[in-house]
């Protein structure tokens, strides 16, 4: 997280809170976890998502805090 708002500017409380929410959804559904054997805690809370293939779904890429979290997510 600080590499990721290291060189970010927020001129107020909205916009850090709003930098904040992108962050926690990168986190959340995109970052791979080791811990979690490489997947996500979105899909290890959603027993949906692991039950469904990730074959069967929309891949969907994200790209936030300008341009300093990216990644690929599967879209339900």
């Amino acid at each position: 997280m600080k590499q990721s708002f290291q060189d970010l500017v927020f001129p107020t409380s909205l916009a850090l809170k709003d930098g904040l929410k992108e962050f926690r959804f990168y986190y959340n559904h995109i970052r791979t976890h080791q811990n979690l054997q490489g997947r996500t805690p979105s899909e290890l809370w959603d027993s949906k998502n692991m039950a469904m293939s990730k074959t069967h779904r929309e891949i969907l890429y994200y790209q936030g805090l300008c341009g300093n979290i990216s990644g690929y997510y599967f879209m339900e």
